[in-house]
């Protein structure tokens, strides 16, 4: 197998869910929502989304206007199902 294809299969599946306010009552959805997550299979990544500051690639979590949320497979290959 090329290096490509290894590191492509290696890579763990996100699969966007939802974009939410980064406000305290996002905050408080978000750790919901985390506390109802088998946490054995899977894992929630959270970006900030957002305006950025003079000279900085990413929106910081603190200056962000809202959080776009990911649920990460934490076994690598395996397919997110979100119709199940």
């Amino acid at each position: 197998m090329s290096r490509i294809g290894a590191k492509a299969q290696a890579k763990k599946q996100n699969t966007f869910v939802l974009r939410i306010p980064n406000t305290e009552e996002g905050r408080a959805f978000r750790k919901q929502m985390n506390s109802y997550l088998n946490n054995s299979s899977y894992a929630l990544d959270c970006k900030a989304t957002g305006p950025r500051q003079a000279g900085k690639i990413n929106t910081a979590m603190k200056d962000a206007s809202s959080v776009r949320v990911y649920l990460v497979s934490k076994h690598s290959g395996k397919q997110i199902d979100l119709n199940s």
